[in-house]
């Protein structure tokens, strides 16, 4: 072997040892513990279990941020706090609000799309996008319509939301772009179509839905024929349904064992598999890569 060459393998497994150093997967959830919704972490695996925060208040709808080092979160009276893997410091952020609901964030720009609930006979609810620093805050949707759970793809350039039909009483998938433009509708029938998620490649959206009854599971939408597929059979609650970072995988949330746990599955609802267990309930997974 030539000194070049050597040197050339080397610096591959060099490389190879650093990826799986300081980048790996992780599921964040908001898990029941001691009273309070925690956040935790966990490999997909289901290996590595790790209890995030333990501030005696609740913490919902988790997010990551920057890259993995850190997670945002809701707390049930609104509020939006962040906090740091590295330190576990948790800050309060989007102070200007006094209530936000459904707070989604995306590395790919560091903007924030969430809602803001408008007091009106129909229950109207406001699509705002802004950054961590609150800089250069946005109104995408003003229509007094029922809209929530704002969820950018992977790219940041998409946003998949949900509202209300008050013709129908049904409640739909619609997409649009980052700036509100090209609003357009995604499901159609009755029922209700909520919790959607991009696939990366932005070809298809996961979301749970209640069609016929009130059994909710989970479904993909391709977003190119409009086909609807759905993933999961068993009676009682299927919902939360995330893809992971390839988007081979889907990570959702089920009680099929009899309590609320992280569950896995391929992305066409094959090769079920537990992620957690134990005395806490497991709610919101995230599937994300995490730069350690």
């Amino acid at each position: 072997m030539t000194p070049r060459l050597s040197f050339v393998l080397s610096l591959a497994f060099l490389f190879a040892c650093c990826s799986s150093v300081f980048a790996e997967e992780r599921i964040t959830y908001s898990g029941l513990s001691e009273g309070y919704w925690q956040l935790w972490t966990i490999s997909p695996d289901g290996t590595h279990k790790q209890k995030i925060t333990s501030s005696p208040f609740d913490k919902r709808e988790p997010a990551w941020i920057h890259n993995g080092r850190g997670l945002m979160f809701r707390t049930n009276n609104g509020e939006v706090w962040m906090v740091d893997l590295k330190s576990g410091t948790e800050a309060r952020i989007l102070t200007n609000y006094p209530v936000v609901h459904n707070p989604h964030y995306c590395d790919a720009t560091g903007e924030i799309v969430f809602v803001r609930v408008v007091p009106s006979p129909e229950g109207g609810g406001f699509i705002w996008k802004t950054n961590l620093e609150d800089k250069y805050p946005l109104v995408l949707t003003r229509e007094g319509v029922l809209k929530y759970q704002p969820y950018f793809s992977w790219q940041c350039d998409k946003i998949a939301f949900v509202k209300a039909d008050l013709a129908t009483a049904s409640h739909h998938i619609w997409t649009m772009n980052a700036d509100g433009k090209n609003q357009d509708q995604a499901t159609a029938g009755e029922g209700f179509f909520t919790l959607p998620a991009f696939s990366p490649d932005q070809k298809t959206l996961v979301m749970t839905a209640a069609t016929n009854t009130d059994d909710y599971e989970i479904y993909t939408l391709d977003l190119t024929d409009k086909t609807l597929t759905r993933l999961t059979q068993e009676p009682g609650l299927d919902t939360h349904a995330k893809f992971s970072p390839d988007g081979e995988s889907i990570v959702f949330v089920s009680n099929r064992t009899g309590s609320q746990q992280i569950w896995s599955m391929d992305k066409n609802g094959r090769n079920l598999k537990q992620i957690t267990s134990g005395p806490e309930e497991c709610v919101a997974p995230v599937w994300g890569r995490v730069d350690m």
